[in-house]
């Protein structure tokens, strides 16, 4: 029993040193001012739309209202078999703006990675910034990005990206969490052992990124192109070749899911391509993550089941809380979301390791598609 509970505990234990220790990079980290911009070399913004008919004419609006010189920069969508308006969007929304727009498709096949080939194919410029077709861009994004590269030696710049409220319960509690994965994305770059990446906003020398592309991505996966370019970054490169952009005016805002249903596939999603790690930090982490949701789950039921006091399920609960918040704080802080997060943290404290335990053991068994 007494070896059971150290084992239990242990995992907490280690969560709230890391934790400890990436807050207070964290912090350091965003009290620095934003370094100038090196120079000017030209950038391709490459889209992989589906279906985004709704939405692309506005991120297409936000591209083109850009600070960056309009000459140094272009905008490559390659559009994965819409069967709505999606193209005819972007290019009325180009249209109005006066800006000229690169459409291209990957042909016969499918899925993103498909089409971000073909927008790559598409694309001739020194850099690639990565975003999605239902983003919206803050007007400085790509020169935020470019400020990042503060030396010859960074190649791959991780952006930083806010979820708004689209007002639901639900779109608050989804803001809410993804703040924690913002958080840790910014704190782990800081700290030279970045774990996460979001393509939604990244920046990527060109050359890298075609290498990357040729060398080693997984295949079988409908998404993490994100994440294994961090991974074949992080092996060729080193960490120091990997910075991360977190000022307002560079920030891309995405929206949460409209259902339930969505954001589970959503997450499911991310999730599956988790089998497809191998380096050892990202692997690491992840490993003690899972552990302490699961002490978290396994001390619950065994509570429950009479075969352990309830004291051990409130203590681990207890030390993620006390680990969760002062990075969860100073981030939400930072983006201006305190009080949404403040009002949430304990319920999603409660709803966490169960979420977190359910969705990671799923996206491992199932085979998902990108849409």
């Amino acid at each position: 029993m007494i070896i059971g509970i150290i084992l239990l505990v242990l995992p907490a234990l280690a969560y709230l040193t890391l934790l400890g220790w990436l807050t207070v990079v964290l912090k350091r980290g965003l009290s620095g001012m934003p370094p100038d911009r090196r120079g000017e070399p030209t950038v391709s913004v490459l889209v992989a739309a589906r279906n985004e008919a709704a939405r692309i004419g506005d991120l297409i609006g936000q591209l083109a209202r850009q600070d960056y010189p309009r000459h140094l920069y272009e905008v490559v969508l390659a559009d994965d078999h819409s069967t709505d308006q999606s193209v005819a969007e972007a290019l009325k929304a180009s249209a109005i703006t006066g800006f000229s727009l690169k459409v291209c498709s990957p042909g016969e096949l499918r899925g993103k990675r498909a089409a971000l080939d073909a927008a790559v194919g598409c694309a001739h410029s020194d850099w690639f910034a990565f975003t999605d077709a239902d983003t919206l861009p803050g007007v400085e994004w790509i020169s935020r990005m470019m400020t990042a590269v503060t030396n010859e030696s960074v190649v791959l710049v991780l952006g930083s990206i806010d979820m708004v409220s689209d007002g639901t319960w639900f779109g608050k509690m989804q803001a809410a969490e993804y703040q924690s994965i913002a958080a840790l994305t910014a704190a782990t770059a800081f700290a030279s052992v970045p774990v996460m990446a979001n393509g939604a906003s990244m920046l990527v020398r060109a050359d890298v990124y075609r290498k990357a592309v040729t060398d080693t991505f997984q295949k079988g996966y409908a998404s993490g192109d994100d994440m294994f370019l961090l991974e074949y970054v992080q092996r060729h490169y080193g960490s120091g070749s990997i910075a991360c952009q977190v000022w307002e005016e560079g920030r891309v805002v995405i929206r949460p899911e409209p259902t339930v249903a969505a954001f589970f596939h959503q997450r499911l999603r991310w999730a599956s391509k988790a089998g497809g790690y191998t380096d050892p930090t990202i692997v690491s982490i992840s490993l003690l993550v899972v552990l302490t949701n699961l002490s978290i789950v396994v001390s619950l039921f065994g509570a429950l089941l009479a075969q352990t006091s309830w004291w051990l399920p409130v203590l681990l609960y207890g030390i993620k809380t006390i680990a969760d918040a002062p990075l969860l704080f100073v981030w939400s802080d930072h983006t201006g979301n305190l009080r949404l997060v403040f009002t949430r943290f304990l319920l999603l404290q409660l709803l966490y390791p169960f979420y977190a335990i359910g969705t990671g053991l799923a996206g491992l068994t199932v085979t998902m598609r990108w849409k």
